[in-house]
């Protein structure tokens, strides 16, 4: 049994027309309309399929997020090296498509791209500069991706650890549930040097369907808080809308029923 051959025709595609940039030079946040060009997500041409499939990839962080991910990259005919701190999350990818490293740091030596996805800031800079991390075992030019939640300054900081050591950093948190990781819907807020993010488009659109550039690193993972701020403020007005709404129709009732008690004894 052998990995899934990259199909013909592109497996991933993103329909993304409006993307935020930013504007470091002047501190501008703007928007841009394309319909084509490099800083537009689209349909995944066969050549960039393949360009993914060349280079050998990490993956540290398989939970309910993360295993998903590395599912999808091996359904696309990516063959992957993994690693998670309890390594029966990991025993569904192990086979033809995956192997499993005993740490951070031997899964480094053997991969290109790196993919954290990691349950918070402290976790990632164990995986990266603790014992066995992996930071000082990537090869010079290799890529990381750190697709967890974390603070903007936190990704700056990574990406400045990152470029003493001559790697490439990229901030590529996601906005989705459990489900949209299962079917590849999900949409990647990305913070990298331009360059960086068009080796790597590919292989993202194989674990969601929108990428949106939003500038230098640290950007995607503030786009992160913002989306989670706007969620949060959302299901708060929901609730305050539900729990009035429950009030008005409690009243409705005790004045409706009280009314009708009072016409019986009239």
């Amino acid at each position: 049994m052998s990995c899934p051959t990259i199909p013909k025709t592109a497996c991933c595609f993103t329909l993304v027309a409006k993307q935020v940039e930013r504007n470091v030079g002047a501190g501008e946040l703007y928007l841009t309309e394309s319909i084509e060009g490099k800083n537009v997500s689209s349909r995944s041409s066969d050549s960039d399929l393949r360009k993914g499939a060349k280079m050998k990839i990490g993956f540290i962080g398989l939970g309910i997020m993360g295993s998903r991910m590395a599912a999808n990259l091996q359904k696309r005919g990516h063959s992957l090296v993994v690693f998670n701190r309890t390594r029966a999350k990991a025993e569904p990818l192990l086979g033809p498509c995956g192997t499993f490293s005993d740490s951070p740091a031997k899964l480094a030596e053997q991969v290109d791209v790196l993919f954290t996805m990691l349950a918070h800031p402290d976790a990632v800079e164990q995986a990266a500069l603790g014992a066995n991390g992996f930071l000082d075992h990537l090869k010079p030019n290799s890529l990381w991706v750190d697709c967890s939640s974390v603070n903007p300054s936190f990704s700056r900081k990574m990406a400045a650890q990152a470029a003493a050591r001559e790697i490439h950093f990229v901030d590529a948190p996601v906005t989705g549930s459990a489900p949209a990781a299962a079917e590849a819907k999900l949409i990647f807020w990305v913070g990298a040097d331009p360059a960086d993010l068009e080796r790597i488009r590919s292989l993202l659109l194989c674990m969601g369907n929108k990428t949106v550039h939003t500038g230098g690193h640290g950007t995607g993972a503030s786009m992160k808080m913002v989306v989670n701020l706007l969620l949060g403020d959302a299901m708060v007005a929901f609730a305050e809308g539900m729990a009035l709404g429950l009030e008005f129709r409690a009243k409705f009732c005790l004045i409706h029923c009280s009314t009708r008690l009072l016409f019986r004894f009239f």
